[in-house]
């Protein structure tokens, strides 16, 4: 299946990279799909591939010792995966599973990391997407250990929001479940402390659009995509579960 150009045009990845060079990188890769639910990479797993996700969403998620799931991160379209494995032979560090049906661009590991030599400015693309990924990942470890579960849900939903048109979206809205995983709290206490933003006003909620409105939640994230799409109306909290 042939790679999209303009798909790659639009990954931060590629940020920078002229015409000739989506060329090389289209060429490279293969488009491949992943049903929802499926497992795309398998914590422990040999390493042979970096992954770009075209369309659809994905988790990153360890196995605790009790064997349930922490959830790393929830990745969508500009996104990529796997990014270590062009780096060095150990094996997954994660698993990621297609939250919904995906279209994905797959690198094989030995000729990508030989594009990344000849292309400055796709290596310089990938460095920025790992030092963001570090500072994402020093956020959420500091939040585990300093705040209480309260102040790792708002600092979450502040990680996730975009500025669009001067309000703060997080699109799409997080499942009560997952953010329990990814704060490492009960789902039942993740509830409550939605409830209680939303009663504080400090949030809004209706169908897949989260609105963050007070800013005192947290600073404004200084880098952020927008969606694809804004809401017409003023976006809140999803109740999903």
């Amino acid at each position: 299946m042939p790679v999209p150009i303009a798909a790659l045009r639009r990954a931060p990845l590629f940020d920078g990279a002229g015409a000739g060079t989506l060329q090389q990188a289209a060429a490279l890769g293969d488009a491949v799909a992943a049903t929802r639910g499926s497992t795309i990479v398998t914590e422990g797993e040999g390493t042979a591939a970096m992954y770009l996700i075209l369309r659809g969403q994905v988790e990153v998620v360890l196995l605790d010792v009790g064997g349930r799931d922490v959830l790393l991160a929830s990745l969508g379209p500009g996104d990529c995966f796997g990014e270590m494995a062009v780096f060095d032979a150990l094996p997954r560090s994660a698993t990621v599973r297609a939250v919904e049906a995906c279209k994905l661009v797959r690198f094989p590991k030995a000729p990508f990391l030989e594009f990344l030599r000849a292309t400055p400015e796709v290596l310089f693309g990938l460095v920025h997407v790992l030092v963001e990924r570090l500072r994402k990942a020093n956020r959420h470890i500091e939040g585990l250990a300093a705040a209480n579960v309260a102040g790792r849900v708002t600092r979450l939903l502040m990680d996730r929001c975009a500025n669009v048109d001067g309000r703060l979206i997080v699109q799409p809205a997080p499942s009560k479940a997952g953010i329990a995983r990814s704060v490492g709290a009960s789902r039942e206490t993740v509830s409550r402390v939605m409830s209680s933003l939303t009663t504080a006003g400090h949030i809004h909620s209706a169908g897949n659009w989260i609105e963050i409105v007070s800013h005192d939640l947290g600073d404004l994230p200084r880098r952020r995509r927008a969606p694809p799409k804004a809401p017409g109306r003023a976006a809140r909290v999803a109740e999903s579960d």
